[in-house]
């Protein structure tokens, strides 16, 4: 489901997925049809064309379910779907006139709730007060034990917050309907904000260094070290001993950010002969490397985008993950600050 992840990694916020009181209600229909339908309700605007092996990945259903879950909301009319070998067209329907639940898209897609745990949620999301079981019971239509069990992994899993209560002789709930993920999310990204000022006080630190650290560790989600002085780089000349500004030890591979002073001479570093002195730093760093045996990329202004350092690290070995989701508006931040960066090295770089 390429199109989904890269959909969902320039969200600025979870989806909102709208869920008919006709279908979550319907008995005659599995828990997991309604699940389906659900996803495919969800995924409609970015793809309708889906092979079997994308829909078992996504749903975790296997595919004589999917078939069977198909057939039956193409018979009660929530969908229309076309088969063709391994890949099938769905077309779901919405109902002309009815009430809904509001889910989201991170509750969806959390694998680790029982289907009907995600009903539950939406209805107390649309209560937004105070309820009891009986108030629960009346409008989700489930016993009180599989509330209690709905419930219970609902506050476990972090996508309910608040307490239980008496009033009178009977239990009452004062929950709200949250989002883990969009909180984990939301922490990423402050994370990184602190980070970034601390970085932007820091004279001796280049922000274009910040950003391709920071970069590379999405990249790649492995142990990277930074501004590491490592016994194969002691320059012979003055005895002191270089550093990498980042480097992978388990693919033995180094990253140098050749900012805009380490060419030619900027209005921060203005001295000709520091940036002499700076070029050849430069120079033996290579040759050290290349005699350790250690895989240097030289990583340009230009090359600070997301598509290129992953274009550079794949010639180097390193081999990369996906992107995760609970970092995306970390990943979207370092997309903006990238873009600016290059913009103001270019237009320095032309004046």
């Amino acid at each position: 489901m390429e199109a989904l992840a890269n959909a969902r990694l320039h969200q600025k916020r979870p989806l909102d997925v709208r869920v008919p009181d006709l279908l979550w209600r319907d008995r005659g229909l599995t828990e997991g049809a309604r699940y389906l339908w659900c996803f495919l309700w969800m995924t409609r605007t970015t793809c309708t064309k889906y092979t079997f092996a994308e829909l078992r990945r996504a749903t975790g259903l296997s595919q004589h379910s999917l078939l069977r879950h198909l057939e039956a909301l193409s018979r009660k009319l929530w969908l229309q779907y076309t088969r063709s070998g391994r890949t099938v067209e769905v077309q779901p329907l919405w109902p002309r006139s009815c009430r809904y639940i509001v889910l989201t898209d991170d509750l969806l897609l959390d694998r680790s709730l029982p289907h009907a745990a995600r009903w539950v949620w939406g209805v107390i999301r649309r209560l937004g007060r105070r309820f009891s079981y009986q108030k629960l019971i009346q409008l989700t239509g489930y016993c009180h034990n599989s509330l209690t069990k709905y419930l219970r992994v609902l506050q476990e899993k972090g996508h309910l917050t608040g307490t239980t209560c008496r009033v009178g002789r009977r239990k009452a709930f004062d929950l709200t309907a949250s989002n883990p993920a969009e909180s984990r999310r939301l922490a990423a990204l402050a994370k990184f904000e602190k980070s970034k000022s601390l970085v932007q006080q820091w004279r001796a630190y280049s922000f274009g260094q910040f950003l391709l650290a920071r970069m590379v560790e999405m990249l790649t989600g492995t142990v990277l070290l930074e501004n590491g002085a490592a016994s194969c780089l002691d320059n012979p000349e003055t005895g002191a001993r270089m550093q990498f500004d980042l480097f992978l030890p388990k693919y033995s591979v180094a990253l140098e950010y050749q900012g805009p002073q380490h060419s030619r001479v900027t209005q921060r570093f203005p001295d000709a002969a520091e940036l002499q002195r700076q070029q050849q730093r430069d120079r033996l760093k290579r040759q050290l490397s290349e005699a350790a045996g250690i895989r240097l990329i030289e990583v340009h202004p230009p090359d600070l985008s997301f598509r290129r350092l992953a274009e550079l690290l794949r010639e180097a070995g390193v081999p990369l993950r996906d992107l995760p989701d609970e970092e995306r508006y970390v990943y979207q931040a370092l997309l903006r600050h990238s873009q600016r960066y290059r913009a103001a090295v270019r237009q320095e770089a032309a004046v």
